[in-house]
């Protein structure tokens, strides 16, 4: 028993780890859910992975977020962070394929799954040399050693499906440990790594990011940028998770501009739209003379019929990868990705 509370009074004389000690008092658990009822906490298993809900009972392990918990699944047992306030389960047969946290972890289970990982490169040095002596046709991307469950995961990438199942029996032998083989995808593979992106930044994929965002070139357009791999594409080669995060923004603000192509009436005099700066909400008018001129909202002749402008910018799909203009075409380094069924599951799975 890790820690042990009541619905009444705090739990008197035990420790974080169950032991005796008369003068500690250990707080009520966040929880507060009926008595008796079985609590759910999200529980990540990497810095930016997955948050996976993992049954507790509230009643044996008072967990709060950031405990580090030892939690029990398909795979075996894995240490994790939990990330959020338990809350209470709902009813369902869903509950028995869940993950369940066994225990708050102690002091030597995070030393273990620490000195772990310290053989990871040990352990994808022997899984490169069976790799090359089996002359499979696949890319050893990274190895982690999980200690607590006596666990390899190895992320590999691979342009046809690949008979592993030897290689596995053999690496099992050899490191004494369940190995499970894990396909991942181009984005996956800058999440495993990790790297800098054109910010200067660390990926986001590989430190905050947990649910990747679908992203299309037509976001890239909608901001006025560059359709160049250089320009748009991050270290996976596809495009930039991060042209989602203003895209919103972009889509409100073009609404209160004309179109680019249209032609409109200012107070310097009709002309054709050629170009529109959303962020200052600007626009460039060739006028019916040849000349053009930078114009505001406030130069913009609307038709006073209407209530909103026959000629703004309509509402983007962000989802529609056709939005480009006529002869434009998508370069093929920008192409969405094809689905990835991997072998092994997420990359961020336990």
């Amino acid at each position: 028993m890790d820690r042990e509370t009541s619905t009444g009074t705090p739990a008197l004389g035990l420790t974080r780890e169950g032991g005796p000690d008369p003068e500690e008092v250990v707080p009520m658990p966040v929880f507060a859910g009926k008595p008796g009822a079985r609590a759910v906490v999200p529980v990540s298993f990497s810095p930016a992975g997955r948050l996976h809900d993992c049954l507790v009972d509230p009643r044996r392990h008072a967990v709060e977020q950031g405990d580090r918990v030892v939690v029990e699944g398909p795979r075996g047992a894995a240490l994790g962070t939990v990330k959020g306030s338990p809350r209470e389960a709902r009813g369902g047969g869903g509950e028995r394929d869940m993950r369940r946290v066994v225990r708050i972890a102690r002091p030597e289970d995070v030393e273990a799954e620490e000195e772990g990982a310290l053989r990871n490169g040990e352990v994808l040095r022997i899984a490169l040399r069976r790799v090359r002596q089996k002359r499979l046709r696949m890319k050893l991307i990274k190895a982690e050693y999980h200690a607590i469950g006596a666990r390899v995961n190895l992320y590999f990438a691979a342009e046809q499906r690949v008979d592993f199942r030897e290689l596995v029996q053999e690496l099992g032998r050899e490191l004494r440990a369940r190995v499970d083989m894990r396909q991942i995808g181009v984005r996956d593979e800058a999440k495993v790594l990790g790297g800098i992106g054109h910010c200067g930044r660390e990926l986001c994929c590989s430190t905050w990011l947990r649910e990747s965002v679908p992203v299309s070139i037509r976001m890239a357009k909608d901001q006025n940028l560059a359709l160049t791999p250089a320009k748009v594409s991050g270290l996976c080669g596809r495009l930039m998770c991060c042209l989602s995060y203003e895209h919103e923004t972009y889509r409100d603000m073009r609404r209160s501009l004309p179109k680019a192509g249209k032609t409109v009436e200012t107070r310097f005099g009709p002309g054709r739209v050629v170009h529109v700066e959303v962020l200052t909400q600007k626009f460039t008018v060739q006028i019916e003379n040849g000349r053009r001129t930078v114009c505001s909202l406030e130069d913009w002749i609307r038709p006073p019929s209407s209530g909103a402008p026959e000629d703004a910018e309509p509402e983007s799909d962000a989802d529609d990868d056709s939005g480009l203009g006529d002869g434009e075409t998508i370069p093929s380094e920008l192409e969405p990705e094809p689905a990835l069924a991997p072998d092994g599951g997420d990359a961020d799975d336990a």
